[in-house]
């Protein structure tokens, strides 16, 4: 593994933004939290009454409870056609906003007659749980909100990453729908102390669920967007209770490793004061190509979207039922392993310690769950339900996991 890097001039700003954010974050800590004052989030007061619990060790008593109790699905009933919960399903026993004509609502529906709806459509979704029924991956059918919403609740769970990681929070939120109240805030209209740092970022919104829970996402394209922007920023705002769900792979950086190293080793200083962090994997492409990456002289969308290893007189590779990957052919090896990113991240994070969300494999399979972005077919991003919904279930998995440990 590449050594850390010692950049002077690199260092010297990032030690001083370090210095910066440190000193917002005490200014923070004697002048009160403004977002909570405004918005009525009192994460203080829920700290101090037992609810703000640490993230990855919620006592039982915690864990119980949920506001809005789901009835969880049967397989049968899945079979029978009803809609699981991470897939739009409505919910029962009642529901607060399935009535609703607010955006948000109308988005969270996935109905692809909606305009600037990226759902896959019926026939898609319906193709998706065949698949998942034919493999017996029955739990992402029948989890439900509660799952994972007692596993969160008091806490705010900062996603950060490129449009794949906006896809994330999106899907987040959709699955806690019935949590949220359906309205997005910028930041940095609530925490003009670190407008300097914010306004650099091309978004930085929060959504408020129940019981002192928040959903945000802050863009960051690339690693050092990160050093020099976020980690200033959550050295101020955050909490070392929160969650943050990190990744920066899909744009291509020359010093990859060594920012990630870099990224690290700051959250290894930092644990008592950073958020935990949580890498996710960088989601595979499904480009024409034989490995599935975007080339640059592909030109403008629209495109063709096929599974990885076009150049195979089939597919190479296989997903078994138990989520690996395997293939009878070298060549994918890599792909088997996730893929360049993110073989290179899951290295720098298992030396510094660091958890991993390992979303590659199920999603190398989804290959024709893509969609039009209004400017033709791209083979980047997905549709909704796909992969997004699996990545939400992936985590809820993880957190539970590792509250176990």
């Amino acid at each position: 593994m590449m050594p850390l890097s010692r950049k002077p001039a690199r260092r010297m700003r990032w030690v001083t933004l370090v210095a910066i954010g440190i000193c917002t974050f005490m200014l923070g800590l004697l002048s009160g939290t403004s977002w909570d004052r405004q918005h009525g989030q009192q994460i203080e007061a829920s700290s101090k009454s037992g609810a703000a619990v640490d993230l990855l060790t919620s006592s039982q008593e915690q864990l119980s409870r949920c506001p809005y109790p789901y009835d969880r699905h049967s397989i049968d009933q899945i079979r029978e056609g009803q809609t699981p919960y991470l897939f739009g399903g409505i919910h029962k026993p009642s529901c607060r906003h399935c009535g609703s004509s607010n955006t948000w609502s109308n988005f969270c529906r996935f109905d692809n007659t909606l305009p600037g709806n990226p759902a896959c459509g019926q026939d898609r979704k319906q193709w998706l749980i065949e698949g998942f029924l034919e493999r017996e991956f029955y739990e992402v059918l029948t989890s439900t909100p509660c799952d994972l919403f007692q596993l969160l609740r008091g806490h705010t769970i900062w996603v950060v990453g490129d449009s794949q990681s906006l896809d994330f929070s999106k899907a987040l939120h959709c699955f806690l729908h019935e949590f949220w109240d359906l309205k997005l805030y910028n930041i940095s209209s609530s925490e003009p102390r670190y407008a300097p740092f914010l306004k650099q970022l091309r978004s930085a919104q929060c959504g408020n669920l129940v019981g002192g829970t928040r959903i945000c996402y802050m863009r960051a394209d690339q690693p050092h967007t990160v050093l020099d922007l976020i980690i200033p920023i959550l050295l101020g705002i955050g909490h070392p209770n929160d969650l943050l769900l990190l990744n920066v792979g899909l744009h291509y950086s020359p010093h990859y490793e060594t920012e990630l190293q870099k990224i690290a080793a700051v959250f290894q200083d930092q644990r008592s004061t950073l958020p935990k962090l949580l890498w996710m994997d960088t989601p595979p492409q499904h480009f024409l190509t034989e490995f599935g990456e975007f080339p640059k002289d592909f030109g403008h969308p629209p495109h063709m979207c096929w599974y990885i290893g076009k150049y195979s007189n089939h597919d190479p590779l296989r997903l078994t039922r138990d989520h690996q990957l395997t293939t009878t052919d070298p060549k994918y090896q890599s792909i088997v392993e996730g893929g360049w990113r993110n073989i290179i991240s899951r290295a720098v994070m298992a030396a510094a310690d660091i958890p991993v969300l390992q979303i590659w494999n199920e999603s190398s399979a989804l290959w024709n769950y893509h969609r039009d972005n209004g400017a033709g077919w791209e083979c980047t991003h997905y549709c909704f339900p796909s992969a997004p919904q699996v990545w939400v279930y992936h985590l809820l998995v993880k957190l539970r996991d590792l509250q176990s440990v």
